[in-house]
């Protein structure tokens, strides 16, 4: 797909929904963070976009390292 949308659901679960099911997007997915890597590995993207309430910024790094490999 040239766009999925992956929303990374943090602590703050019920505000990840919120935003989830405001967004307009047709292929979208709804990931709990401790599932992030494997399912974001386990794609075929051509565009990555995340989005999340909470401490999304702070899974960056670690996803960019894993996607580099």
């Amino acid at each position: 797909p040239i766009l999925h949308l992956n929303l990374l659901a943090s602590n703050l679960q019920r505000t990840s929904q919120i935003i989830f099911d405001k967004m307009n997007v047709e292929k979208k997915t709804l990931i709990p963070l401790k599932d992030l890597i494997p399912t974001i590995k386990n794609r075929n993207f051509d565009i990555l976009l995340t989005a999340g309430a909470g401490d999304i910024g702070a899974e960056v790094p670690k996803l960019v390292e894993q996607l580099r490999k």
